[in-house]
């Protein structure tokens, strides 16, 4: 059916998935796909390596930036006095990773403000305040300073270290078997204050590396094995 709709399309129509990796196991297609907004554009050419990754496709940076700007219509999850139910939450995952990945293009293009534009519009529309901060935060953080935009990073890396450490506090706070059920969580914490002590290092902001530092030594040598 895959190779009908190829061959028989004649490219008179986009051909578009939701995501390539829901068809990868039978057509390589995602070597054929470009992240255009929010869906994967099938091309007749083949992914640029320097924006692949097995199973998402490459990047059309420029054309997703159009869409994202200009085009997009914005729901109200930004709006204080709504609820952000799971299932929400769980959705976040898809323009976040879209926009990280055309932001980190658009930087590999030397387009730096307008991986701002699209790293800014992110945060507008899917406040902190509202999403936890997670591990892909730090890739935010990564491509402000790459981007020119010390401050936003160091903001980034400040709140993520307070989110980690408040975490780890809550995991401590178990005991016997409870415990035990947190381990892995605390040594992912551990690992995301020292992958921010390092980013913060590699970015010769000095001052925050110390302040990582310190808070992974503080909740490191609470963790009994």
């Amino acid at each position: 059916m895959m190779l009908d709709i190829i061959a028989t399309n004649k490219w008179k129509r986009p051909i578009c998935f939701s995501a390539p990796s829901s068809v990868k196991d039978y057509f390589n297609v995602d070597t054929f796909c470009l992240v255009e907004g929010w869906v994967y554009k099938f091309m007749p050419v083949k992914a640029d390596r320097e924006d692949y990754i097995p199973g998402l496709g490459s990047v059309d940076a420029l054309n997703s930036y159009d869409i994202l700007m200009h085009k997009s219509a914005w729901g109200n999850v930004n709006d204080p006095h709504v609820y952000i139910d799971p299932e929400t939450r769980n959705n976040v995952y898809r323009p976040k990773t879209n926009i990280l990945r055309v932001a980190q293009s658009l930087i590999h293009q030397g387009e730096k403000k307008k991986a701002l534009d699209v790293m800014d519009l992110f945060f507008k529309y899917f406040p902190y305040q509202k999403f936890s901060l997670d591990m892909d935060d730090a890739i935010f953080a990564n491509l402000y300073y790459r981007a020119g935009e010390i401050q936003k990073a160091n903001k980034m890396i400040e709140m993520m270290g307070k989110v980690y450490s408040d975490n780890l506090e809550y995991y401590y706070s178990f005991t016997g078997r409870f415990a035990d059920a947190y381990k892995d969580d605390i040594q992912n914490s551990l690992d995301m204050l020292r992958s921010l002590q390092m980013l913060a290092t590699q970015n010769n902001q000095d001052k925050l590396a110390k302040q990582m530092e310190s808070l992974f030594n503080r909740e490191a040598g609470k963790f009994k094995q």
